[in-house]
């Protein structure tokens, strides 16, 4: 009997290896631990042999893609990788690509700053990007000074004024309107954390304003911004803490029903360990992003290691001699034949333990053909559908139907990317046959698979439409929709359509002002 349940348990560990390699790193629940087990998992998924392969061959090849917030993670947590490259090809990517968005530009020069760039560069992006955007567009400004980065325009005192004055009566800060949310008001505080033991006005005003978060906070430990209850603002609000040296889980006013701000966080958690933008969503890797940098500056500062935005160890600028550019074998294996793989060693470990113990039942060795062709046929059946079979053109409607119009637009960033359209145009106004009670979403969907237009869903919502995504071009960037020529006030998978609706759908940069449609706060 012993031997039976040691074989059952050797076959399941054998079986289960492969799955199981993906959800490690959600195995700690220690949330310092998020920082390094997401720059690990980003490695991997790249197929990179090391940090130093990853900068070199990945980011280095791409600055603009908006994951700069890794390079400042691991110039925040590592300190035996050569920025060199990355350094020359950012500094190149910031003086000739004309990048929407003035905070975005402000992220890429604080990067930029953190692995000893030139100065001038960044220079030039202060002095044009500072108020361009509104409070956010101070906010990055004044991390950029913080960190001695030179204007010939503002100081850092400037900045502190202009935030300051932008506190909303409530208590914190806004994007645009007259009502404060989380986010925005968290990430202020970041900014204002250096004076926060030095200058009285700043206490107050930050004091005010966690004051404020901390009567939004959740009983469940989370936050409700921007529409829906999600983990950003919760990890935002861990990190403006942390910044002014103060731990979130013990502050009673971030304690609610016992619920802290990780708890909160840590209800976006997927399976894969990695977190989603929605409570039972799939995983995002926005998200997943601030919630790695927040895990960062959160164990800086219970490590007394200081503040993530200020950069202690700015670089200067380095050579590439000592840089290894080699990728390794980019050849990889498929999930199902690494699933096949396992089954076969699972198999002949199970035989070779039967044969050394001289077994002769045929039952015995029936076992493990029956077993392992169950699990080849489980296998088999997982269902990883191609594009091609994916967008098959044809999408089979039964009941009533209507037709409405569809198009979809990229104007404002049109020719940015090599895969954007330079006529700013993803379809043209085209009629979509839907059935009667479907929603704009519905809509989209059925479009998408028709003209085979990559589409991600990320629950009710739409996070990228011919791989533009939201927070590609900066922090207010996204989709949005109208229908008749109307911004519509609920989400897209709640709008019903009516027979001979035009429903298009719009890129912007600047939160829909850059598109007609005005953000006018919660």
């Amino acid at each position: 009997m012993k031997h039976k349940n040691f074989l059952s348990l050797l076959l399941t560990l054998l079986l289960l290896l492969p799955i199981s390699v993906s959800s490690v790193y959600a195995e700690d629940t220690d949330f310092g631990i998020y920082a390094e087990s997401f720059l690990a998992l980003k490695k991997d998924s790249l197929g990179s042999v090391s940090y130093q392969d990853m900068v070199t061959n990945y980011f280095a090849k791409d600055p603009g893609n908006g994951e700069e917030w890794y390079i400042m993670t691991l110039t925040q947590t590592r300190d035996d990788i050569n920025y060199e490259i990355y350094r020359k090809s950012l500094e190149e990517y910031l003086k000739t690509t004309e990048i929407p968005g003035a905070t975005q530009r402000q992220k890429e020069a604080l990067t930029l700053l953190a692995v000893g760039g030139d100065k001038d560069v960044i220079a030039d992006v202060v002095d044009e990007t500072v108020g361009k955007l509104g409070t956010m567009s101070y906010v990055y400004g004044l991390h950029l000074l913080n960190n001695g980065a030179p204007s010939s325009l503002y100081t850092p005192k400037d900045l502190v004024d202009a935030i300051l004055s932008l506190q909303k009566e409530q208590g914190g800060w806004a994007i645009m309107g007259d009502f404060a949310d989380v986010d925005t008001s968290a990430m202020t505080i970041q900014a204002l954390a250096p004076y926060y033991d030095t200058d009285p006005e700043v206490k107050a005003a930050v004091d005010k304003a966690l004051d404020l978060l901390g009567e939004k906070q959740l009983e469940d430990g989370s936050y409700f911004s921007f529409g829906s209850p999600n983990p950003e603002g919760t990890a935002q609000t861990l990190l403006a803490l942390a910044c002014i040296g103060k731990d979130g889980t013990e502050d009673e006013r971030f304690v609610k029903n016992g619920n802290t701000l990780i708890d909160g966080i840590e209800l976006f958690k997927t399976d894969e360990g990695t977190f989603s933008h929605t409570m039972g969503g799939p995983a995002d890797k926005t998200t997943t992003g601030q919630v790695m940098y927040c895990s960062a500056g959160y164990s800086m500062m219970k490590n007394g290691e200081g503040s993530l935005f200020i950069c202690d160890n700015l670089r200067e600028a380095e050579t590439d001699d000592s840089i290894d550019t080699h990728r390794g074998d980019d050849k990889k294996i498929g999930v199902k034949t690494i699933l096949y793989i396992a089954t076969g060693i699972a198999a002949a470990v199970w035989t070779a333990l039967l044969l050394i113990k001289r077994k002769k039942k045929l039952n015995a060795y029936l076992s493990v053909v029956l077993v392992c062709a169950a699990a080849v046929f489980l296998i088999h059946s997982i269902n990883i559908e191609k594009p091609d079979d994916y967008y098959s053109g044809d999408y089979v409607i039964t009941g009533d139907t209507i037709e409405c119009d569809l198009a979809i637009y990229c104007n404002t960033v049109a020719g940015k990317k090599d895969f954007i359209p330079e006529n700013g145009l993803i379809l043209e106004r085209s009629t979509i046959t839907v059935g009667k009670g479907m929603t704009a979403l519905d809509q989209l969907a059925i479009a998408a698979r028709t003209y085979k237009i990559q589409l991600d869903l990320k629950s009710d919502y739409v996070a990228g439409i011919g791989y533009i995504y939201e927070k590609d071009f900066g922090d207010v960037s996204g989709w949005m929709y109208r229908v008749n020529g109307e911004y519509a006030s609920v989400n897209a998978v709640n709008y019903v359509l009516n027979d001979g609706d035009f429903v298009e759908w719009l890129y912007t940069v600047d939160l829909g002002n850059d598109i007609g449609n005005n953000y006018t706060g919660e």
